[in-house]
């Protein structure tokens, strides 16, 4: 099966930088997250990202096509938003908000 467009903007993040920081990979959940100083701040879950925000950008990207919070296991994760390829085209925005929220140090 071909990889998912998720899968592929995954990979490309896996080993690069953002804000000047290393972006690794570990499992979180028993799912594929990149994380940044330790913390996971995307997950890749089925054909879509997992972002965890902040709350005014978990709200914004709430108001995004098919996006939603991301209930694994019956638990509701409330700054974690699930972003489907539908909403693709601001991948890159909220993942760089994602990142300034974990190194703020607000994200724990």
């Amino acid at each position: 099966m071909p990889a998912s467009q998720a899968q592929i903007f995954f990979e490309t993040l896996r080993g690069s930088e953002l804000l000047d920081e290393e972006i690794s990979e570990r499992n979180f959940f028993g799912f594929r997250s990149l994380v940044i100083r330790g913390k996971s701040f995307v997950i890749l879950f089925e054909d879509s990202l997992v972002i965890k925000l902040d709350k005014n950008s978990s709200e914004r990207a709430l108001a995004l096509k098919d996006s939603a919070r991301w209930n694994p296991f019956g638990r509701e994760k409330k700054l974690w938003i699930v972003m489907p390829e539908a909403s693709s085209a601001q991948w890159n925005e909220f993942i760089e908000k994602a990142g300034k929220f974990i190194l703020s140090g607000s994200g724990e």
